[in-house]
């Protein structure tokens, strides 16, 4: 950040915690389309990694007409205190995930890559409405079925051990059994599966999943629940869609074929323009602009 504020003060850093930068990018060239603000962006490849910078950024005299913005996850609230910034979006959810599965985010996906956004007869229309409501009903299920884990791990960042965590050790599809014929879902894993996922931490107990289920009941599940897992499930649904739409079956009336790529690597990217864009960050960009247009 110094060496791109040194060649040009008019820089804007776009900091973000991990491969967001296809989420952001669309959304800030928009809104900043008519500044001469040249725009780099940052990938600093974690959480820590980023409130460390930023911490470092705002302490150093040499930067403090350095413009930049931060996005962090909200992740389970832990560390909120630390991030909310006037230089900070946080995202309202879990993640940036958490913007890629909500049904009006799969309702555009499935008229995209199975319709290609042509004029729908109505028996069409009926189609894509059957698969979003059979996305809800699957999504609540698996909620149920994923809800355990989110316990845990909340449990895990919120009254914290020492010893090693890795919430990647939980692999969706491994501990969640996915039938495709009759669209089931069904947990395999218990809380001691969970606790073996970090072995050289203290267990977590019943009563902790009590306090945290208690967290997590006056919040949406599909925005508060871990973004990793949700957009597993999304794209996971997603290519069963594609694989029933190209054989013409139910919910399909007749096959469709997928127009375009959808990986679960480069997923974020794919589905970026089907994303939910939420009001506060607008607002965020907005007040930004102004801040930049002014000092510029």
């Amino acid at each position: 950040m110094l060496r791109d504020h040194s060649k040009d003060d008019n820089v804007v850093s776009v900091l973000v915690e991990g491969k967001d930068s296809d989420y952001f990018r669309p959304r800030m060239g928009a809104i900043f389309a008519d500044l001469r603000l040249p725009l780099a962006y940052r990938n600093v490849r974690g959480k820590n990694n980023l409130k460390k910078l930023v911490r470092a950024v705002l302490g150093n005299v040499a930067l403090e007409r350095c413009k930049f913005a931060a996005f962090f996850d909200r992740d389970y609230e832990h560390d909120l205190a630390e991030i909310l910034i006037p230089q900070a979006f946080v995202t309202d959810g879990y993640s940036i995930e958490n913007y890629y599965t909500g049904v009006d985010s799969v309702r555009q996906s499935v008229r995209s890559l199975l319709f290609s956004d042509a004029a729908h007869s109505d028996d069409d229309d009926k189609v894509v409405e059957e698969v979003c409501a059979l996305y809800v009903s699957m999504q609540n299920a698996f909620h149920e079925e994923v809800r355990l884990f989110n316990e845990w791990a909340w449990v895990q960042r919120h009254m914290p051990r020492d010893g090693a965590l890795e919430l990647d050790r939980f692999d969706t599809f491994k501990f969640i059994e996915f039938d495709r014929l009759g669209l089931t879902l069904k947990s395999t894993y218990s809380l001691d599966d969970l606790n073996g996922l970090a072995p050289d931490r203290r267990a977590v107990d019943l009563g902790e999943i009590a306090t945290a289920r208690i967290w997590f009941s006056s919040r949406d599940a599909a925005i508060s629940f871990r973004g990793k897992q949700e957009i597993e499930f999304t794209y996971e649904f997603l290519r069963e869609m594609i694989d029933r739409a190209a054989l013409g079956l139910l919910p399909f009336e007749r096959k469709a074929k997928c127009s375009k790529r959808l990986s679960y690597v480069e997923i974020v990217s794919e589905l970026s323009a089907y994303a939910c864009t939420p009001v506060n960050l607008i607002s965020f960009l907005e007040v930004r602009k102004s801040f930049w247009s002014s000092s510029s």
